[in-house]
């Protein structure tokens, strides 16, 4: 069994106070279909046992999209969820999993074209290793 880290990295940012501060409870795993902005948004994009065995060592590729209402906005949104991620999130989370490591990838401003007018959104990448 592995550990569902969208469900783990969401339930603890929605607890923290800086996050609370900027998005109160909007993170999410879809987007609603009447989003209210500013929101975080996870996606699980893919993910691998780090071996095979012990199969239950993973490693999951999670996408963090950061909408705000202005650019700058949504900057600090995802500079702030990337750096609680850095500093606080290794280690044991009690009745889901333990985190291990964080790995960042690419940081991207990427419009939401979906939106008429596009939302500012900043997507970042991050491989997270976990185990039960």
């Amino acid at each position: 069994m592995t550990v569902d880290v969208e469900r783990l990295l969401s339930s603890w940012l929605r607890a923290r106070d800086d996050i609370i501060a900027l998005v109160e409870d909007r993170v999410v795993t879809e987007v609603p279909n009447r989003a209210v902005f500013p929101f975080v948004k996870l996606t699980q994009i893919s993910g691998a046992p780090v071996y095979d065995r012990p199969l239950y060592l993973d490693e999951a590729y999670i996408q963090i999209d950061a909408y705000g209402g202005p650019k700058v906005q949504a900057r600090q949104i995802i500079d702030t969820v990337r750096d609680a991620m850095a500093e606080e999130f290794i280690g044991h989370h009690v009745g889901i999993g333990v985190v291990t490591n964080v790995r960042f990838g690419d940081l991207s401003y990427v419009p939401d074209v979906g939106y008429e007018p596009p939302k500012p959104r900043y997507l970042a990448l991050a491989a997270i290793h976990t185990h039960p």
